[in-house]
């Protein structure tokens, strides 16, 4: 009896773990052999315990948090799957657990499909009552069950973690996970770097700083697509304030180097001694390269300082002599927007010393749109002509969240229009100041297909186009040359004024040799769908 006992427990376990293997199946149309192994063999692994330890409470616990734990990973793989069409992997667990919560949150309302929630909802009361209304029975132990249902476990631990069951893979499932596991983990002892450490990484650029009396002010937007700018063709009026400029070089054609803010931000902020090797917040960063060369810096962000974990941007631009987050000031989210920077930067304008670098991180267009702007910005609210429009805005939800995101890309020109404002007195006053702005990465809101927000996993070309322009940068504007992210902080030194041994002139925005092959744009591009 118990030898059935156990056996529907496994069968139990591997049906839970079986949903994103259905999901896979009937989402993206491969029925594959190792994700179904994988979970087979799971369930029988999570069943050995009730061999192993013959404790009755330590089994009633065992079961409901196993089950547990088995139907939130198995939903959260299975809800994933449903909105991105790609497996849950490292990169999806890097980015959750970079996420704050509002993050999740807004994920959640606006991204998962209503059907999908309501069945995992429905999913959860179920099996939950199953799980708490099942009685416990537990008999004396079989040895020859035992040892049978032992040499089950341990052939399916053996083919978990050494056996691959495609030809592609080198290991098994288990040793997989473990890796990336331990990759997540040592990226994120990597990131914290100690005073010494950043030193001699510095120290190895051989900077030359020329140390003139200036103020760099660089603005970092969040999910804004140029699709949305009117400046950039776009039918509707969303660049109210900035159209009216004509002091800002706007570039037509460049590209984030990835569709999540802490990958795009770790590559187009960070350099490193060896120009051809990847780089991120392990590397040298853009404050510390400013630190060393004297001047004051500052890094201003209504963002949240942590996430699930502590987040790899705080980490990496921990270095700045003066760091505002302003959730620690406003923790009222709901009474927080970009406008709040503005204080802040009249403040470190207004801060003694020669150099600055000043960066302002915008919440912008983040999803959740509505709550990124106060009402009295809501510009956009007819739908008729989006259901003409957008063949995939076919409901009066999705029409809604196409104006909520404009309406948020209209308060955003609002606010960078302010910066510039502010920045223009600061100039008049007989100082010499400059900015740029850019967008982390795009952002999707049924513009081409059924999809909304952004993900590495769905890597289109659209998600790359971003908004970048330049003010107050006294050199010729190639504003039609193609760019791509990843060299930003070549362009960053030559805006500054420095000079390293891995500076790369040919890798700065707007020059005349730039390098115009782009490998993102090229890789991104290939997967648009037809």
């Amino acid at each position: 009896m118990f030898f059935n006992q156990i056996h529907r427990k496994a069968i139990f376990f591997a049906f839970l773990l079986m949903a994103p293997w259905l999901c896979y199946g009937l989402v993206l149309g491969q029925w594959r052999l190792d994700a179904f192994t994988l979970h087979c063999t799971t369930g029988v692994l999570l069943s050995i315990p009730y061999l192993l330890v013959p404790n009755k409470l330590f089994r009633q616990i065992y079961w409901g948090l196993s089950t547990f734990g088995v139907l939130v990973w198995s939903l959260a793989e299975s809800l994933y799957l449903i909105k991105d069409k790609v497996p849950f992997n490292q990169f999806a667990l890097k980015i959750f657990a970079e996420s704050f919560p509002s993050e999740l949150k807004g994920y959640m309302l606006n991204v998962v499909p209503l059907p999908a929630s309501i069945s995992t909802l429905a999913a959860i009361s179920v099996l939950l009552y199953f799980v708490f209304s099942v009685k416990h029975d537990w008999p004396i132990l079989n040895s020859k069950h035992k040892k049978l249902w032992l040499t089950a476990g341990l052939t399916s631990f053996v083919i978990q973690f050494f056996v691959p069951i495609m030809p592609q893979q080198q290991w098994g499932a288990f040793h997989n996970t473990i890796t990336a596991v331990s990759q997540i983990r040592e990226y994120y002892q990597s990131i914290t770097k100690s005073p010494e450490t950043i030193s001699k990484s510095v120290e190895s650029l051989n900077l030359i700083c020329k140390g003139d009396k200036k103020t760099y002010v660089l603005m970092v937007g969040e999910s804004t697509s140029r699709h949305h700018w009117e400046l950039y063709g776009y039918w509707r009026d969303t660049n109210p304030y900035l159209s009216k400029r004509d002091d800002i070089c706007l570039y037509s054609d460049v590209i984030s180097s990835n569709t999540s803010t802490v990958e795009s931000l770790s590559k187009c902020l960070t350099l490193n001694a060896n120009g051809d090797k990847v780089h991120d917040f392990s590397d040298v960063n853009i404050m510390d390269i400013a630190n060393h060369c004297g001047m004051t810096t500052y890094w201003i962000s209504t963002h949240h300082k942590y996430g699930i974990v502590d987040s790899s941007v705080p980490k990496g631009m921990s270095s700045a002599n003066h760091i505002h987050y302003l959730m620690d000031d406003f923790p009222n989210e709901a009474e927080l927007y970009d406008e709040k920077l503005l204080a802040y930067l009249e403040k470190a304008l207004a801060d003694p010393g020669d150099q600055k670098l000043i960066v302002l991180q915008l919440m912008g267009t983040h999803i959740e749109y509505k709550a990124r702007y106060p009402e009295k910005f809501t510009k956009f609210t007819h739908k008729d002509t989006l259901a003409r429009l957008y063949p995939y805005a076919d409901t009066d939800q999705r029409r809604t969240l196409i104006n909520d995101y404009d309406n948020a890309n209209v308060y955003q020109d609002y606010i960078l229009n302010q910066v510039l404002n502010i920045l223009s007195c600061h100039k008049e006053e007989g100082n010499d100041v400059s900015a740029v702005y850019f967008s982390d990465h795009g952002e999707e809101v049924y513009d081409y297909r059924n999809f909304l927000g952004h993900t590495p996993q769905s890597n289109m070309s659209w998600l790359h186009e971003i908004p970048f322009f330049t003010w107050g940068i006294n050199h010729t504007c190639n504003q039609d040359q193609p760019y791509q992210m990843n060299h930003f902080s070549h362009t960053l030194l030559d805006w500054m004024d420095i000079q390293c041994n891995s500076f790369q002139p040919e890798k700065v925005c707007g020059s005349p040799i730039l390098i115009t092959v782009r490998d993102i744009w090229e890789m991104a591009k290939n997967m648009n769908p037809p």
